[in-house]
Parts: structure tokens; C-alpha cells; sequence
């Protein structure tokens, strides 16, 4: 799987919902994290509506790889 740079947080919220290239860019950023941590901040169950807060650190070779360009 191909590693997440901070530039695909800029599109993460401005992709379509459920589309495919959403889908990818979390699970890279969610793969290439350390210390993650996950918080569901709403969950509606009749709907099966949910808001998630995930925070965590990108891996170190990503942030010297930003830093570089």
C-alpha cells in the first residue's frame, strides 16, 4: 500500500463521500499513522449515522519527505 503525505489531508474533505479515492486516502493516512487514536463523537443508531475523530502522528519518513519538497 502506498504511503500518506500531509497533501492528501487537503483533499480528504473535499472528495466526494464514499467514493473510492476518499476511501484510499484514510486507509493510507490510518496506515502510515503511529500512536492513532480513534473517537466516536456521534453515533445516531436509528440511522446508523456516526462522526469519528481519528488523531495520531504520520511516521517519521513521512514528515522528512514533506519537509525535503
Amino acid at each position: 500500500m502506498k504511503r500518506s503525505h500531509t497533501t492528501d489531508l487537503d483533499y480528504i474533505e473535499i472528495l466526494p463521500a464514499a467514493s473510492p479515492a476518499m476511501k484510499e486516502k484514510v486507509e493510507k493516512l490510518v496506515s502510515s499513522s503511529t500512536n492513532l487514536n480513534a473517537v466516536i463523537a456521534s453515533l445516531d443508531r436509528e440511522t446508523g449515522t456516526y462522526e469519528i475523530i481519528l488523531q495520531g502522528t504520520l511516521t517519521q519518513n513521512i514528515q522528512r519527505h514533506q519537509n525535503a519538497a
